[in-house]
Formats: C-alpha cells, sequence, structure tokens
C-alpha cells in the first residue's frame, strides 16, 4: 500500500489532537505543520504532520528561558557647587 504524501485538515487535526478550527487559526497565524493547496483544497505534509508535535517541544524550551533584562541604572545628577 502507498504511503500519503498529504492528508486532510480533518486527518491532520486529528493525528496532532486539536480541533480543525484550531488548525485553520495556525494556517492564518503562520504556524502549524506546513501545508499547500492541492486542486484548491487545503492539504497538509504528511511527514509536516508527524514531525510538528517534537518541533514544538523542542521550540517551548527556549520559551521557558526568561528573557535578559538589563537594569541599566540612570546616571546620578551632577552636583554643581559654586567655588
Amino acid at each position: 500500500m502507498k504511503s500519503k504524501t498529504h492528508i486532510t485538515p480533518a486527518e491532520a487535526a486529528k493525528r496532532l489532537g486539536i480541533s480543525e478550527r484550531t488548525l485553520a487559526n495556525y494556517r492564518t497565524e503562520g504556524r502549524g505543520p506546513k501545508w499547500k493547496k492541492v486542486d484548491g483544497k487545503v492539504m497538509y505534509e504528511n511527514v509536516a504532520v508527524k514531525e510538528y508535535p517534537s518541533r514544538q517541544k523542542r521550540q517551548s524550551m527556549w520559551d521557558r528561558h526568561e528573557p535578559v533584562v538589563l537594569n541599566w541604572k540612570t546616571p546620578a545628577k551632577t552636583q554643581h557647587h559654586d567655588v
């Protein structure tokens, strides 16, 4: 049996454990697994859907790190003394 290279949004959403609406939102936000239009229909690359959860875990590791915050002190006001 030949492996499918592309799957429907319904199949992709089911595999990812999310709703089709969430998957559609991901598309509009430029997130989610790789997809393309085939004969005017949105189709997801089978391999991209399989790899997406593990890719998210790798990326989310970076999200846990706190951003670097530089504590710049404002210079003290210069004291002018009359001499």
